[in-house]
């Protein structure tokens, strides 16, 4: 199973989640192309080539016919219509334009010569989008292709501040050096500034008051992937605050190099959306982790009791700390429960789902009291394809203290045509207790496979009965190759019969009854067959 955190990791498929409040506008890429114009610190209003609003691509105008340039292309996406794929391109002089799309304000600078090269480049994204919640990861499907991306990674950067940064004096708009010049201007939450990164070009770096960047991770992808994969990434959070703006820029290079190392290789994006983990990362009880923990898995049994509320250990996957959970115990049926949510409202895990539930079952608690073994004397009514038939018979119940009890009808006979012929012993272990409100107890249990008759029978048994005020109704269907035999006790709580006995089997008495339920006195058994009971083991034998 797939572990995230704190890994990256691809998959093969994954979810898509609707757009919502919680994701980011326009994240499969599928609303409308608006014209793309690229902005310049000269108030460029030509357009070139198309943008999947609100994301902005990298495609410049560049200045008279020089650095026209289309990056970003409209594609056969991974579930939808349209898919975004970016592209380096090579200009005159091998200068390679870098293409790479966000949710902020692309821009470029350089000067440019008559011949095509450049110099003094510099370029990025400013700004982002409104956004007011605490993501634990983006998640995204790619393909990756080109016959030089060994030689440079494409880059996923995703970071998220509140308040503003201010840089002075940064230049906007390539231009070329014969009689032109870049014309500068006041720059508003630029990348890099709200990373904490120099520039190469621009004057003093002001911060509002308020300012704090909040989370921030740059993962770079190597390697070719010409089938669609989803990659998820985790976003490392610096602070406990609140977003109010958020960005994401997927680069087909080196985002933060001056400029590409390469060009022509595309990168294809599609399906963007956040992640807000409700699932755990560990569960530990008494200092030692669960055997055989997947945060995917949510139902596990140890073979143990279970501990008291204090042994129990857990840590969120949650890297945003907006997942809690919490621990319910069910002493009684030895469950214990973690329930993991996500406080963004309405953000929703990779699966789709806003709540995950971890269930650990235990081992029923060791008990000290006493079992008892009851017996009833009665009457069992049997109906055999019709054929029905009544005789006296006994039944014992041993209550092992642990809200289950052993059932067993000794010489269960029927009468297939020539006289009663014993089949055998009904024996039913973990027959399930309930106790009621009114004071009475229900049973219910089943066997499978049971031997009858040395084997030549091999029967399922159903048991469905109740105990009230010492009467016991007992319904034990035997089902044997298709052919249900109706068996139904109706008998009395035998207070002379079996009384209650300790669990200490092997230091116990021996006790012998006639098959009516009366105690015999060892000395004075004569040939016949015999109850023994000793501790809570309770048999037939034969004394010749």
């Amino acid at each position: 199973m797939k572990k995230i955190y704190p890994l990256l990791l691809t998959f093969a498929a994954g979810s898509i989640f609707s757009l919502s409040a919680q994701q980011l506008p326009n994240n499969g890429f599928e609303n409308e192309w608006s014209n793309c114009t690229p902005w310049t610190s000269k108030n460029n209003t030509a357009s070139q080539g198309t943008t999947p609003a609100p994301w902005n691509v990298s495609n410049t105008v560049g200045t008279g016919t020089f650095g026209k340039t289309t990056i970003a292309s409209k594609v056969a996406g991974h579930t939808g219509s349209n898919a975004v794929e970016l592209k380096a391109e090579s200009q005159t002089g091998n200068n390679n334009i870098p293409a790479y799309m966000s949710l902020g304000t692309a821009w470029a600078t350089a000067k440019a010569t008559l011949t095509g090269s450049k110099s003094q480049e510099d370029g990025g994204t400013f700004g982002g989008t409104s956004f007011a919640y605490r993501p634990d990861a983006v998640s995204f499907y790619y393909k990756r292709s080109g016959s030089t991306i060994s030689q440079e990674n494409a880059t996923v950067v995703v970071y998220a501040w509140k308040g503003s940064t201010s840089q002075a004096d940064v230049p906007g708009n390539i231009y070329v050096n014969i009689g032109g010049s870049a014309s500068k201007t006041t720059m508003t939450d630029r990348d890099r500034n709200i990373l904490g990164m120099e520039t190469s070009q621009g004057g003093a770096v002001t911060k509002s008051s308020d300012f704090e960047l909040i989370a921030s991770t740059t993962h770079y992808i190597s390697g070719e992937q010409t089938d669609w994969a989803n990659l998820i990434v985790p976003i490392d959070y610096k602070s406990t605050a609140t977003p109010e703006k958020f960005n994401v820029i997927f680069a087909a290079g080196d985002y933060f190099a001056s400029s590409p190392a390469t060009n022509g290789n595309p990168f294809t994006i599609d399906d963007v959306t956040l992640v807000y983990f409700s699932r755990l990362a560990t569960i530990k009880i008494n200092g030692a982790e669960i055997d055989g923990f997947d945060n995917d898995i949510f139902s596990y049994t140890v073979n143990g009791e279970m501990p008291d509320e204090s042994a129990f250990a857990f840590t969120c996957l949650s890297n945003s700390g907006s997942s809690e959970a919490t621990l319910s115990l069910d002493k009684k049926n030895h469950v214990a429960t973690i329930t993991v949510t996500n406080s963004n409202a309405g953000g929703t895990d990779i699966d789709g789902q806003a709540t995950h539930t971890y269930t650990i079952k235990f081992k029923p608690q060791a008990t000290t009291q006493p079992t008892q073994t009851h017996m009833y004397s009665g009457d069992l009514s049997i109906d055999l394809l019709g054929d029905a038939m009544v005789q006296d018979a006994i039944v014992y119940i041993t209550d092992n203290g642990d809200g289950t009890c052993s059932f067993l009808l000794p010489d269960f006979a029927l009468d297939l045509g020539d006289g009663p012929v014993t089949i055998g012993d009904i024996k039913v272990e973990n027959v399930t207790i309930s106790e009621n409100a009114d004071g009475s107890k229900t049973y219910t249990g089943s066997v499978k496979g049971l031997e009858l008759l040395d084997g030549e029978i091999i029967a399922d048994v159903e048991i469905n009965g109740e105990e009230r005020d010492g009467r016991l109704t007992m319904s034990l269907p035997v089902i044997w190759e298709g052919i249900t035999i109706d068996v139904l006790f109706n008998g009395d709580l035998d207070v002379a019969g079996v009384e209650s006995v300790g669990t200490d089997n092997a230091n116990a008495p021996v006790e012998y009854y006639n098959l009516n339920g009366i105690r015999i006195d060892a000395s004075s058994l004569t040939p016949g067959i015999y109850v023994v009971r000793k501790g809570t083991e309770v048999k037939k034998v034969l004394v010749k």
